[in-house]
């Protein structure tokens, strides 16, 4: 006995709007995916990644040290900028003394002379590095996580449109969006 093969489903070709709008429901899980960790990945590389580039360059401030005649103290930075460096003693005035030597470049302190009342707790403050460099690396991280937050944002519309688009390809017989119909004529509701 010979099937019988209704009408409707010698005209209708559902099948690729099926594939179609699996194909579209996929791209569209997988965009989502890919957006959530690339911010997640993006926010946790910049946690690794922060004391890197802070050590490029910025502000240090009360930098303690024990001043001892002939002991150098660390400043715990190199390249420190001479012209912010700002001694103070232990009653927070600034250090009066000029029997001291600086070495900017290798970040240290040593107190010199004969005397030991100048012996006692200092505190530093200064700038070190290159602090464009540490101010322009973290303004281009702060513009890159603004840029995915607005993406982010319009991801709705776009999931929006895509379903709007399957809807539209359901009731129009369209089996490629825009494309019409396969085989040439439209047979759908337009």
């Amino acid at each position: 006995m010979k099937k019988q093969i209704r009408k409707y489903e010698l005209e209708g070709q559902t099948s690729m709007v099926v594939n179609d709008i699996i194909l579209l429901i996929t791209g569209i899980g997988v965009s989502v995916l890919i957006l959530i960790f690339i911010g997640v990945l993006g926010g946790a590389t910049y946690n690794i990644v922060e004391p890197d580039i802070d050590a490029l360059g910025g502000s240090q401030g009360n930098v303690t040290g024990l001043a001892l005649n002939g002991t150098e103290i660390s400043l715990g930075q190199t390249s420190i900028h001479g012209d912010s460096l700002v001694i103070r003693n232990n009653t927070g005035d600034l250090y009066s003394h000029a029997n001291y030597t600086v070495d900017f470049e290798g970040g240290t302190w040593e107190l010199w002379g004969n005397t030991t009342s100048e012996n006692g707790t200092v505190f530093f403050s200064y700038d070190f590095g290159n602090t464009n460099i540490t101010n322009a690396i973290k303004g281009s991280i702060v513009s890159s996580f603004t840029a995915l937050e607005t993406t982010g944002d319009f991801l709705p519309i776009i999931v929006l449109a895509v379903i709007i688009a399957i809807v539209l390809s359901l009731v129009l017989g369209f089996t490629q969006l825009g494309g019409g119909a396969l085989g040439g004529g439209s047979r759908g509701a337009l």
